[in-house]
């Protein structure tokens, strides 16, 4: 509605016109999800005044939400491009939310001035029965006030500490005490000092719980109002600008406060600390990962170190301290660093592999390696003038990256090279362009197979996928709607998630089980088109023996069909290997016939310039696999055609 409310529609209509909730409301908002896909942005507020074309020009397009994820030991670090970086601690249970990185708290809150119930002895100076483990945190020097006015000289402090913690011995006798009584002690009460015309604070830590340095943050709570600068300012959280490890003080500027009206203390005794892990997380990213080299975390595209304005650069990463998720401040003591890439317009991805980092950007491919101190990670040029389709386009086996690029494939083992692709055009031809991001990867190791799902002009969710079997150097395609692939390093199967909000398991069964009963799979696979002497001459086939095996099959009588598809002339037929779903246009299977598990060989008459091979099946229960063909063929002449 305005600057500070908005509408949101209920389910049930209001019986009249009125204010309430009470003063217990809160808000949690969540990240936005985002897009499902990339949407085109054309028109006005597309693009710069008279910066291409109204609808159509040069105009953007809003990018779906993309997440990186990766596995910090047990834990994991997520985030969305675009985004900040998040930590969920595997300990805290599917129940618990992850939180911001940068706000990741070590250990609990700090009480800066330490309360006890104790015994005051007026004939001596000491308070007796405190609680010993306040006592530890109790430091020589500490302020002592009470709760009970007058009972405390003002100005009195802790001399010593005695009796395993219990008995402080002060520097003034107490007053105003009759017999054993107890009352309630406060130690470093009003822990926040405050110098007149400035507007930093300056807090004093007795405890000496965490080592905190210039850069991390921390959360003040319970203070009240000192020397002006208001309560509201100084209970929130901060980033820790100096630190004075000698008198245990640590400074924060605190923006939008008026300056201190007096150079004083207070806060009151009630002041608390929330140490956080985090020293200069970057806020803004594009995608992440845990390195296997000394687990260093990184974030690609972020925004740089001291930069106040947070501003993401998309050329940059950084990396943080080894060990460390949480250190990203570059210090002489520890290996946080950064690095900026200068061939490309912004990092579209990186992944690990066995010895190094691969990033790329959208026209080239760089090696990080780990070189030690000062330097870090040292970054090469391994590939320029190339192309990656999208953050999720690049799958790793074998010691070997490989990848869809816009217009081509290729390969990563030590030098970037082209792959040889038999089915390029097809591909090309047929992925939505514009939706290039959904494109993502995945591997099938058992069967040495990469995995690239896809778009087509008709769909808006990956319904496409081809193959590259690495260990054959062959091509296949096919027709199937996923939206997320995983490989079974661990589980027995692969994963894989529907566009229908499923998670099914690959290679699992004969049958697709993805509703309330088994349905049958139509498999297929159609060979390219072969003749002889290059489809100069007709080709007559009258014998074929089919080699294949139903070896896992469940069903009792299990078969296939296999058909022989011929075209008299080159230009009458579809060309393209993927026949999916039946016989394509100009294309007549002239030999259609059964194969179970006791056909030998099928005889059959077919002639024609060029052959293809389908082999079908459409039953339940059915497993089989394809050997190698064998057919009787020759040069026939043109009778009949």
């Amino acid at each position: 509605m305005d600057a500070d409310s908005y509408k949101v529609v209920v389910a049930t209509t209001a019986n009249g016109n009125g204010a309430g909730g009470g003063s217990s409301v809160v808000a949690a908002y969540q990240i936005n999800v985002g897009p499902d896909f990339q949407i085109p942005v054309d028109g006005w507020s597309s693009s710069p005044w008279d910066d291409g074309t109204f609808n159509g020009g040069n105009g953007g397009a809003e990018s779906l939400r993309l997440w990186s994820q990766a596995n910090y030991g047990e834990d994991l670090i997520i985030g969305p491009r675009g985004g900040e970086m998040y930590y969920w601690d595997t300990s805290a249970g599917t129940g618990t939310r992850a939180i911001p990185l940068k706000n990741v708290p070590n250990n609990g809150t700090i009480a800066l001035s330490q309360t006890s119930t104790g015994i005051a002895n007026n004939s001596y100076a000491f308070i007796t029965s405190i609680d010993a483990a306040v006592g530890a945190k109790i430091r020589v020097g500490a302020v002592v006030t009470c709760t009970t006015a007058n009972r405390i000289p003002a100005g009195t402090t802790v001399l010593s500490i005695s009796d395993n913690l219990t008995v402080v011995n002060i520097s003034a006798n107490p007053i105003n005490f009759t017999g054993s009584q107890s009352a309630t002690f406060n130690f470093d009460s009003d822990p926040i000092s405050v110098t007149k015309d400035s507007k930093a604070i300056t807090v004093f830590d007795p405890t000496l719980e965490f080592n905190y340095m210039v850069g991390q943050h921390v959360t003040i709570a319970g203070a009240t109002t000192v020397a002006g600068i208001t309560d509201t300012v100084i209970n929130t959280r901060h980033k820790i600008a100096t630190v004075d490890s000698a008198s245990n003080t640590f400074t924060v500027d605190v923006a939008g406060a008026e300056p201190a009206s007096s150079t004083t203390s207070g806060g009151g005794a009630s002041v608390t600390v929330q140490y956080e892990l985090s020293a200069e997380v970057p806020v803004v990213q594009d995608s992440l990962l845990v390195s296997d080299a000394s687990r260093f975390t990184f974030a690609f595209g972020c925004n740089a170190f001291g930069d106040a304005t947070e501003t993401q650069n998309p050329l940059l990463l950084r990396w943080s301290d080894q060990e460390n998720a949480y250190d990203w401040r570059p210090r002489s003591t520890n290996q946080a660093g950064d690095l900026q890439l200068s061939q490309g317009t912004e990092i579209v991805t990186a992944i690990q592999s066995r010895q190094e980092i691969l990033v790329f950007t959208d026209s080239a491919l760089y090696s990080l390696q780990y070189v030690g101190a000062p330097v870090v990670w040292g970054s090469q040029l391994v590939g320029s003038n190339l192309s990656v389709a999208s953050s999720k386009a690049v799958a790793y086996a074998n010691g070997v990256a490989y990848w869809m690029g816009k217009e081509k494939f290729y390969r990563y083992d030590g030098t970037v090279q082209p792959l040889r692709c038999d089915v390029r055009k097809h591909v090309f031809d047929d992925l939505d362009k514009g939706q290039y991001e959904q494109v993502f990867a995945g591997t099938l190791e058992e069967y040495h197979e990469i995995w690239w799902f896809y778009c087509d002009s008709q769909r808006v969710a990956p319904n496409k996928y081809v193959v590259y079997n690495y260990l054959e150097d062959i091509w296949y395609v096919g027709t199937m709607g996923r939206s997320a692939w995983y490989d079974s390093p661990i589980n027995d199967f692969p994963l894989a998630a529907t566009d229908t909000y499923n998670l099914v398991e690959h290679e699992n069964g004969n049958d697709n089980g993805q509703g309330a009963t088994l349905e049958a799979i139509d498999s297929f696979i159609t060979s390219g088109q072969f003749g002889i002497e290059s489809g100069t001459s007709f080709t007559f086939i009258d014998k074929v023996v089919p080699d294949i095996s139903f070896v896992g099959s469940t069903a009792g009588s299990p078969s296939v069909e296999m058909s022989l598809l011929a075209s008299s002339e080159p230009g009458s037929a579809d060309n393209n290997p993927a026949s999916e779903g039946g016989v394509n246009e100009g294309q007549v299977a002239l030999a259609v016939d059964t194969v179970d598990e006791y056909t030998d060989q099928l005889d059959v008459r077919v002639r024609g310039r060029q052959m293809a091979i389908k082999v079908q099946s459409t039953s339940l229960g059915t497993k089989w696999q394809l050997g190698t063909p064998r057919l009787n063929m020759r040069p026939d002449g043109r009778r009949g055609s």
